[in-house]
């Protein structure tokens, strides 16, 4: 038991520290594309005092921001973060098996060696007729695995940098929601350089997500062999 929570423990401990910056420095960014940091006081009475106040406002977007994402972004269960992130595609445990079998495009393992150690899951496969029914099976089988070399460093380590990089996209959508919202209400200025620079993170962080995702997938499959093999 010990050792599990302590699993989970680095497991997440992203989220105090990359995730929290991430989202701090976008949400930085965007206060500067729509100009919510200029500190210029020309047209303002310059002094400490209007100086403060500007800072006091830029303070309270920040933490607004800052909150409104951290909140909703732990409300969210995985179940829709992973459909935010794969939309109308499979997700990779899916069709891993079937991807392994008709593309042997991981060099650390040979399909002949795959298709051995995981012949009865193949043959299984074969029985299944709906497909809805068989991706469920796949990725039931997948998870299986990956219960049995989750602690391993390998499958580990791509499984952090999946889930960072899921949070991340997540947190871009998030921020971008925030910021139409309050442009629409005009409570701030609704800017298109701001919205075109979340638009290209979210396809930065969907595209490194999915990617990882994969190889966390294959991550899985490549240790469970080569442990078979010793």
């Amino acid at each position: 038991i010990h050792r599990w929570r302590l699993y989970m423990g680095n497991l997440k401990d992203y989220r105090d520290k990359e995730l929290k910056k991430y989202i701090f420095a976008n949400c930085i960014s965007v206060l500067f594309l729509l100009g919510e940091l200029n500190l210029d006081m020309s047209d303002h009475i310059v002094g400490v005092e209007g100086v403060g106040i500007k800072i006091t406002n830029i303070v309270a977007l920040l933490s607004v921001f800052y909150l409104y994402i951290v909140i909703f972004d732990s409300l969210l269960p995985d179940k829709i973060k992973f459909r935010l992130v794969y939309l109308w595609r499979m997700l990779p445990g899916e069709f891993i098996f079937d991807d392994i079998r008709e593309n042997d495009g991981d060099i650390r393992f040979t399909r002949s060696k795959a298709l051995e150690r995981y012949s009865d899951i193949y043959s299984e496969i074969e029985k299944i007729a709906c497909l809805k029914q068989r991706r469920k099976y796949e990725n039931q089988e997948w998870y299986r695995i990956f219960s049995s070399v989750k602690n391993e460093g390998a499958v580990f380590s791509a499984h952090r940098d999946y889930l960072m990089l899921r949070d991340m996209y997540v947190a871009t959508w998030l921020l971008m929601v925030m910021v139409v919202f309050l442009g629409t209400i005009e409570f701030i200025p609704l800017n298109l350089n701001a919205l075109v620079f979340l638009f290209f993170f979210i396809i930065i962080t969907n595209v490194s997500a999915t990617h990882k995702g994969k190889r966390f997938v294959y991550n899985v499959i490549a240790c469970d062999i080569n442990r078979a093999d010793i």
